[in-house]
């Protein structure tokens, strides 16, 4: 900014004597009065080329400053992982199934931390912290559920500013068939939430 005003400033200068150069041309001779107007111009655009140079210096800087860095390339709902990917994409699980996956594949974002952010009914569940190590880093987070957690979940990839990168949701329903009412069986007997 200092030296916008800087450059400005000299452009102004340079405009008062650019202004004063006219004045004395035109009591001049007239091969003299066309010195004095090359001369005249040259220094307005001169001037009006270093406050453009300053201008586009700084507004680099500051707008480099503020751009994100990095993004969420897939993020999925898995029941596996394998070789550091998920095995299916899912968006329903029944309960009798209790473990659940959030994969992430995550570009740009070296040396930052990530979290993934668990909500079930506005309550955060759970969080996993990850130090992203690599411009490409793939990572994951587990939950296990309680077989009466029924209802919608969304999970968050979070950076460390608090800016939210994904958000993806997954039903967990009521299981059917026999897998279902032996689970609520065992609710009843157990106690389970």
């Amino acid at each position: 900014m200092i030296i916008v005003l800087i450059v400005a400033a000299a452009l102004g200068i340079g405009f008062i004597v650019s202004l004063a150069i006219q004045t004395m041309a035109t009591k001049a001779a007239p091969r003299r009065r066309l010195a004095m107007q090359r001369v005249s111009f040259t220094v307005l655009i001169l001037g009006a080329f270093a406050l453009g140079t300053a201008c586009s210096t700084t507004t680099h800087k500051s707008t480099s400053a503020k751009k994100p860095v990095g993004y969420v390339k897939r993020a999925i709902f898995t029941t596996a992982i394998k070789k550091r990917e998920p095995t299916n994409n899912i968006s329903e699980l029944s309960n009798d199934q209790q473990k659940i996956y959030y994969f992430t594949d995550l570009r740009g974002m070296q040396g930052q931390k990530v979290k993934h952010r668990w909500i079930y009914k506005g309550k955060v569940m759970a969080e996993v912290e990850f130090n992203v190590k690599g411009p490409r880093w793939r990572a994951y987070s587990s939950k296990w559920l309680k077989r009466g957690w029924l209802g919608d979940w969304t999970v968050s990839t979070v950076d460390r500013r608090g800016r939210t990168l994904s958000r993806n949701r997954f039903s967990y329903t009521q299981a059917t068939g026999f897998f279902g009412k032996a689970g609520k069986l065992y609710d009843e007997l157990f106690g389970e939430d």
